[in-house]
């Protein structure tokens, strides 16, 4: 199977162009982000810059309860997700 092109042959891709997708926001949720249980974080201001913080103290062994920290890269296109580490109790990036 071959793919056919609609764009005339004159028109080329230009090597300038590099597709990237930049990094748009953080996100923490309870459990995994396709649940959709996001986390707002509170602004806390630390050396006159502007942080989010979320707490991520976990309340119970339960997977359901578990935090999960995402890179959200496009504006929402490609979210890279891990769970946090148990052992941790708060998560903080510079405001978006």
């Amino acid at each position: 199977m071959s793919l056919k092109s609609d764009v005339p042959a004159a028109w080329q891709l230009s090597p300038r162009y590099m597709s990237r997708l930049w990094l748009s926001s953080i996100g923490v949720t309870q459990g995994k982000p396709e649940n959709l249980m996001d986390l707002k974080p509170e602004t806390k201001k630390v050396n006159g810059e502007n942080w989010s913080v979320w707490e991520t103290e976990r309340v119970s062994d339960k997977e359901t309860d578990r935090y999960w920290v995402s890179c959200i890269y496009g504006h929402e296109q490609i979210w890279l997700t891990q769970p946090i580490p148990a052992s941790s109790t708060r998560c903080k990036t510079h405001n978006f």
